[in-house]
C-alpha cells in the first residue's frame, strides 16, 4: 500500500504509515464496511426477534386452545375409566378364586396386564372418540360421527336385503314349511261351547295344522295335516307337474289311492307359459344388485350429503330424558338453501357417472325387456343415456335456482347429541324453527330412558270465532328400561297431544329385544300391547271399553335366516285367553314326481277311486280324538250319507 500523506510504501494490513503516522484509508473503509454490516445484522436480528415474538404469541394462544381440549379429553377419559373401574373390580373379584394358587409375583404381573388390557380394549371407542374430538375441527368431527352412523346403517340395510330378498329369489328351487298351533284358554272354550251348542270343548284346548309347499324343476309338491290334541285327524298329499300338466292328490285317512287329473285342455299351452314365466323370473332375479353394491351406494350418497352440509358448531353439554342426565357432545348443523342446492348438485354429479348405478338400471331394463312379449324400443344403455340427460338438465335448473335463492332464509337445523364413544344418542330436526321430529336416549349404566316425538300442525274450524285455528300435534313414544350391547327390555307408552289435550293410546312392554340381530334384519323379542281406556272411549267403545282394555296382545317373535317363529297370545288379566303359534322354515325345493294312481278321464274313474274310500278307518280316529259327542255324530252321519251315495 502507498501512504497518501508522504508517499511511503507500507505493507498490506498495516493500519498507520511507519514514516509519518497517517491512518491508512483502506483500513478506514474496511472498518466502515464492517460497521455497516454489523448494523444490518442488528436490524435483521431485531426483525427476527419481533417475528419470533409474534409466532410465540400465536403458539401460546393455540396452546391455550389445545390445553382446553386436552382438559376435556382428560375429563372424558377420567369418567370412562371411572365407569369401567367397577366392571374391572367385579371381573377381578369373580376370578379371584381361580388364581389363589398362583405365585404372588406372577399374580401381580398378570393382574396389572389384565387391568391395562381391560381398560384400553373395553374403552377403545371412547378413547378413539376423545382423540378424534381433540385433533378435528367441528366440521370434521361431525362428518366422522355421521359416517360411522351411515356405515352401520348401510351394513344393516344390506344384511336385511340379502337375508330377506336375495336369499328367496330362486323361485324354482324353493320350499316353505308352516306349522300352526292353536291353544285356547278356559274362557275361549266356553265361548265355543256357547257358539257350537256343545257341552265339552276340552278337545279344542290344543289344535295344530301343518303345511309344506315345494317347487323344484317345475314340479309342485305339498303336504298338509290337522291335529287335535295328540291325535292326527286328517292329512293330504299332492303333486303337480307343470310340464306334463298333471296333478295328483291323496287323503290317506280315507284312501290309499291317489286320484289325478290332466289339466292341459283347460289351460292351453299352460306348460310352455309356465316355463317361460320361470325363465323370465330367473332373468329378473339376476338383475337384482348384490348386497355389497347396495351397501356401497347407500354409504356413498349419504356420505356425499354429509360432506356438503352447512356450518357446524360443537360444544360440551348434557342430554336429559326422564330422570337420567348424561354428559355428551352437542353438535348443531345449519343447512341453508344454498347448502341444500350444493348437496343436490354433489349427489347428481356423482350419479351422472356412477357405473354401479348405471349397471343396475341396465340390468333391470334388459330383464323387463326379456319378460315383455312386445319388443321394446329402448334397451338399458338407452335408458341410462336418458337418465344422464335428465340429470344434466336438473343440474342446469339448480344453477338457476342457486342465483334466485342466494338470499333465501330457508334453513334446516339439526341438533345431535353424541356420547363418549361417538354414538349418536339423540337427534332433532327443525325446518325454519319448527321441529319435525326428535329422539333422545340417555343411559346411566345399564338403565336408559327414551323419548321420540313427531310434530305436525292441523287446522280446526272454531264456530265461536268463525275462523280456522292452527293446532299443534305431537305423537310421542317414550319409555325406560335396561339395555346392554345386544338387547334391551323396558316399558313404553304411545301418546298423542293435540293442542292442550293429551291422550294415552297404547302401552308396550318389551322383553329381551335383540338389538344386535335387528341390525341384520331379524326380529327377536317379546312385545306386549295394551290398549288404553282413553283410546277405546274416544273410539266409541263406551261401556265395552273397560272389558276390552283388560285384554292384552302379546307377540313373541324370533326370526332367522331360514326360519321364523311367531306366537300371538291374547291375555285376560295375565291369564291365557287364546294363542296362535306359527313356525316357518324356508329351504331348497324337494324333488318330487307324479305318483301312481287313478287318472280321471271319465265318471267311471271317479267311481273306481270312490270304491277305495274306507270311512271306518277315518271314524275310528274321530272317535279317539275327544271331539264333543255332538260333532262326532254329525261326522258319522256325513260318512253314512257318503257310503249310501257310493252304493247307488
Amino acid at each position: 500500500m502507498i501512504c497518501k500523506n508522504c508517499g511511503s510504501t507500507v505493507e498490506d494490513g498495516v493500519k498507520f504509515c511507519t514514516k509519518c503516522g497517517e491512518r491508512m484509508d483502506e483500513v478506514a473503509e474496511a472498518v466502515q464496511e464492517t460497521a455497516e454490516a454489523v448494523q444490518e445484522t442488528a436490524e435483521a436480528t431485531q426483525e427476527t426477534v419481533e417475528a419470533t415474538q409474534e409466532a410465540a404469541a400465536e403458539v401460546k394462544e393455540e396452546a391455550a386452545d389445545v390445553k382446553e381440549k386436552v382438559a376435556e379429553v382428560a375429563e372424558d377419559v377420567k369418567e370412562t375409566v371411572a365407569n369401567v373401574t367397577n366392571e374391572v373390580k367385579d371381573a377381578v373379584e369373580g376370578a379371584a378364586e381361580k388364581v389363589k394358587k398362583m405365585p404372588k409375583k406372577s399374580l401381580i404381573i398378570v393382574a396389572a396386564i389384565a387391568l391395562v388390557l381391560i381398560v384400553v380394549l373395553a374403552n377403545f371407542k371412547s378413547v378413539t372418540n376423545s382423540v378424534n374430538k381433540l385433533v378435528s375441527s367441528p366440521e370434521k368431527y361431525y362428518a366422522s360421527v355421521e359416517k360411522n352412523q351411515i356405515k352401520e346403517l348401510a351394513g344393516s340395510f344390506a344384511d336385511t336385503y340379502d337375508n330377506n330378498v336375495l336369499e328367496n329369489l330362486d323361485f324354482n328351487n324353493y320350499s316353505v314349511d308352516y306349522a300352526i298351533e292353536v291353544e285356547l284358554g278356559e274362557d275361549a272354550r266356553e265361548l265355543i261351547e256357547t257358539y257350537l251348542e256343545v257341552d265339552d270343548t276340552e278337545a279344542f284346548k290344543k289344535m295344530a295344522a301343518s303345511f309344506f309347499i315345494s317347487l323344484k324343476n317345475n314340479v309342485f309338491s305339498g303336504e298338509a295335516s290337522a291335529t287335535l290334541g295328540k291325535n292326527k285327524l286328517i292329512s293330504a298329499n299332492a303333486v303337480v307337474d307343470m310340464d306334463k300338466c298333471e296333478a295328483y292328490a291323496q287323503i290317506p285317512e280315507l284312501s290309499d289311492k291317489y286320484i289325478g287329473i290332466n289339466f292341459e285342455e283347460y289351460v292351453e299351452d299352460f306348460a310352455e307359459e309356465f316355463a317361460l314365466v320361470m325363465e323370465q323370473s330367473d332373468a329378473l332375479t339376476d338383475a337384482f344388485p348384490k348386497a355389497k353394491t347396495v351397501e356401497k351406494l347407500i354409504n356413498k350418497y349419504l356420505t356425499i350429503a354429509v360432506n356438503n352440509v352447512g356450518s357446524v358448531k360443537e360444544d360440551k353439554g348434557t342430554i336429559e330424558v326422564g330422570d337420567i342426565e348424561q354428559k355428551c357432545t352437542t353438535i348443531r348443523i345449519r343447512i341453508k338453501a344454498e347448502d341444500m342446492i350444493n348437496i343436490a348438485k354433489a349427489v347428481l354429479e356423482e350419479a351422472k357417472d356412477d357405473k354401479d348405478l348405471h349397471n343396475i338400471i341396465i340390468d333391470f331394463v334388459n330383464a323387463v325387456a326379456e319378460m315383455s312379449e312386445d319388443e321394446m324400443e329402448m334397451d338399458g344403455e338407452d335408458v341410462v343415456d336418458m337418465f344422464v340427460e335428465e340429470i344434466e338438465s336438473f343440474l342446469d335448473e339448480l344453477e338457476e335456482l342457486e342465483d334466485e335463492d342466494s338470499d333465501s332464509e330457508e334453513e334446516i337445523v339439526m341438533n345431535l347429541w353424541v356420547d363418549g364413544e361417538g354414538e349418536v344418542i339423540g337427534r332433532e330436526v327443525k325446518v325454519n324453527d319448527e321441529t319435525l321430529f326428535s329422539y333422545k336416549m340417555a343411559q346411566k349404566g345399564s338403565k336408559f330412558e327414551f323419548k321420540a316425538s313427531v310434530y305436525s300442525n292441523t287446522y280446526e274450524y272454531d264456530y265461536n270465532t268463525y275462523e280456522y285455528k292452527d293446532i299443534e300435534q305431537e305423537i310421542t313414544f317414550e319409555g325406560a328400561g335396561k339395555k346392554n350391547s345386544s338387547s334391551l327390555s323396558g316399558d313404553f307408552t304411545l301418546k298423542m297431544k293435540k293442542g292442550d289435550e293429551s291422550m294415552k293410546l297404547l302401552e308396550v312392554a318389551v322383553d329381551d329385544f335383540k338389538t344386535k340381530k335387528a341390525k341384520e334384519g331379524y326380529l327377536d323379542g317379546s312385545f306386549t300391547f295394551s290398549l288404553s281406556k282413553d283410546l277405546l272411549e274416544e273410539a266409541g267403545a263406551g261401556i265395552a271399553s273397560s272389558m276390552v282394555s283388560k285384554y292384552q296382545l302379546k307377540l313373541d317373535i324370533k326370526t332367522g335366516k331360514d326360519a321364523a317363529d311367531l306366537a300371538i297370545s291374547v291375555l285376560d288379566d295375565d291369564e291365557l285367553f287364546a294363542k296362535v303359534a306359527i313356525g316357518t322354515k324356508i329351504g331348497n325345493g324337494k324333488s318330487a314326481k307324479l305318483p301312481k294312481g287313478i287318472l280321471v278321464e271319465d265318471q267311471e274313474d271317479i267311481m273306481e277311486w270312490a270304491e277305495t274310500i274306507d270311512t271306518e278307518k277315518f271314524l275310528k280316529k274321530i272317535e279317539k280324538s275327544g271331539l264333543p259327542v255332538e260333532i262326532v255324530e254329525e261326522i258319522e252321519d256325513a260318512c253314512d250319507q257318503l257310503e249310501e251315495m257310493l252304493d247307488e
